[in-house]
């Protein structure tokens, strides 16, 4: 798999499995529908464990929308920044990641928390974009920042902690997709001695915005 680029890859899922994929994805968008309406978590709602493409409903049709299981003055799409760059894989794992780390506007608003998630798509498939992509949004997009005036939950402070080897490949995407007059992030690394790393820190945490560091 690590050798195959992401269009093969694609193209070469078994249909049983897409269309595995596809219902399990439906399912759980009406889920998250009943949920919100009433206000609370889905107790059943099932992850996508497949690497390909999900077309579920307004996948084709608004490719950069986030939560479909909204109403449309709610929905939040990626940003511009990205519109274009992203092969389908990546943009169904950055809805998956927003259906379960954010949810929704209400449950913003609301103060409740995500459930988290795994994102396991194998090397070499894009994974670090996609949260460069969906960090990338969550700071900026301005229903979101709307939802938090309301709200107690912060999202403009987002950690990111990888092994030191990666550490400049995280930097390089950073540095390609996100100007930091856009988003303000910050890389921790060997060369910041401990007052440098704590004066990021509590500038990070005043302030918001992208932390990159290893462990």
């Amino acid at each position: 798999v690590q050798k195959r680029n992401c269009d093969h890859y694609v193209k070469n899922e078994k249909p049983e499995n897409f269309a595995s994929a596809k219902r399990r994805e439906k399912e759980r968008l009406q889920l998250l529908k009943v949920a919100i309406k009433k206000g609370r978590k889905p107790k059943k709602a099932k992850l996508c464990e497949t690497n390909h493409d999900v077309d579920v409903e307004n996948m084709n049709s608004n490719p950069t929308l986030l939560n479909p299981h909204e109403d449309e003055p709610n929905h939040i799409h990626l940003h511009d920044n990205f519109k274009g760059n992203l092969k389908s894989h990546q943009l169904a794992g950055i809805r998956f990641m927003f259906g379960h780390i954010v949810v929704s506007r209400k449950y913003i608003e609301d103060s409740q928390p995500g459930f988290g998630c795994v994102l396991a798509h194998s090397m070499g498939l894009g994974k670090s974009l996609q949260v460069v992509a969906f960090t990338h949004t969550l700071i900026t997009n301005d229903i979101i920042k709307a939802a938090l005036n309301v709200s107690q939950t912060r999202l403009d402070r987002i950690l990111i902690v990888t092994p030191a080897i990666t550490l400049s490949n995280w930097s390089n995407e950073f540095k390609k997709w996100c100007p930091r007059s856009d988003v303000k992030w910050y890389l921790i690394s060997a060369a910041e001695s401990q007052p440098e790393r704590l004066a990021i820190l509590q500038k990070w945490n005043k302030k918001g915005g992208i932390v990159i560091i290893s462990y």
